[in-house]
């Protein structure tokens, strides 16, 4: 349920309310309407493409585990979401570039070779895995990843390579912080038991 403003000489129309919203930084992109009164109905789900792909990735193409990991989709919406799933899928394994393309590793993937001081900032990485659920936004863990390889001299582009590598074995990837909090720690935190 998204709360909008109805309009001061007009009031949304009804094919207007089935108008889905797209959430884009930095601002909603909501028709031009003057505000007096407040309305309530129901919006479609807009997910971002870019999103949705990551999301199909890390759950290896299971449409069902990403929309159980989604939150607040309605039965009404489901269907329209399983629809862009197969299309996103199909785009990813048909068309997407090779270095779009990832598998999140498992617990039972192939070790990476590291350095004596690569391992010390992927256990200081654990702890921070492991605690992730304290931190009170993303740009805390963001900053207590850096502090892992800052507080061990480690350069950073070169810690988050090693990362990237460990988690899907490549060297680039989605914006970390981001992607390791939308794996969660039940999936990133297997793959590095092994270090």
């Amino acid at each position: 349920v998204v709360y909008l403003p109805a309009g001061k000489e007009n009031h949304l129309q009804p094919e207007e309310r089935n108008k889905p919203l797209y959430l884009n930084a930095p601002a909603y992109k909501i028709p031009r309407i003057w505000i007096r009164r407040w309305i309530i109905f129901p919006v479609k789900v807009i997910i971002i493409v870019w999103h949705l792909c990551n999301l199909l990735q890390i759950h290896g193409g299971d449409i069902e585990a990403v929309i159980s990991s989604l939150d607040d989709i309605s039965e009404s919406q489901k269907e329209r979401l399983v629809e862009r799933c197969k299309c996103a899928w199909a785009w990813i394994t048909t068309f997407s570039p090779e270095d779009f393309r990832f598998a999140l590793a498992t617990k039972d993937s192939e070790k990476v070779e590291v350095s004596e001081k690569e391992l010390v900032c992927i256990k200081a990485l654990k702890d921070v895995v492991s605690n992730m659920d304290q931190y009170q936004s993303d740009k805390e863990f963001t900053n207590a990843m850096y502090s892992c390889a800052t507080d061990n001299d480690l350069e950073t582009t070169v810690f988050f390579s090693i990362v990237y590598t460990i988690l899907i074995g490549k060297p680039k990837g989605p914006k970390l912080a981001q992607f390791m909090l939308t794996c969660g720690k039940d999936k990133i935190l297997p793959i590095l038991e092994k270090y």
